[in-house]
């Protein structure tokens, strides 16, 4: 996030427009489950360029401090402390429609910023054996189990 700095007062800072005016002073910092690898100096809007542009990268594995409680499973769970977990749903289309309905059948983990691994009998059954990746579906960042819960922040494939 960019936080720039206002002049002419003491120390008071705003998140940064689209646009700032030349001489702007801005105090990046990472969000929640990212990190820079290095120490994030102020920038400056010197003739319309930064001088710099701050990096953050994704700090994945590592479990976040805090964040808001909920009950999954009768188990206490909280925003954001897992964010590398994913739902793994199966998509059937809907009787006379070409809507799709959506189950969750197993979790999975988020290895990178495109894999999920999960386990094998996931996708796989005695008759069908290995069955076709069109029947699946991918959310990470949900905190309900229904795939269109007007709550969640997922991102979904």
């Amino acid at each position: 996030e960019y936080w720039c700095v206002d002049p002419g007062t003491d120390g008071g800072s705003r998140l940064c427009r689209d646009h700032e005016p030349a001489g702007t002073r801005v105090d990046p910092k990472c969000r929640t489950n990212y990190y820079s690898p290095s120490d994030l100096t102020h920038m400056r809007c010197l003739g319309g360029y930064w001088d710099y542009t701050a990096k953050c990268l994704p700090d994945c594995g590592r479990v976040t401090p805090d964040g808001m409680g909920l009950a999954v499973g009768g188990e206490r769970v909280r925003r954001g402390v897992l964010p590398w977990h994913a739902g793994i749903y199966t998509k059937t289309v809907q009787r006379n429609t070409t809507l799709y309905e959506y189950q969750q059948v197993c979790g999975g983990t988020l290895i990178s910023s495109k894999v999920v691994i999960s386990a094998a009998h996931c996708f796989w059954t005695a008759l069908e054996k290995q069955l076709p990746a069109s029947q699946f579906a991918v959310a990470v960042g949900k905190l309900y189990r229904p795939w269109g819960d007007p709550v969640d922040q997922a991102q979904k494939s």
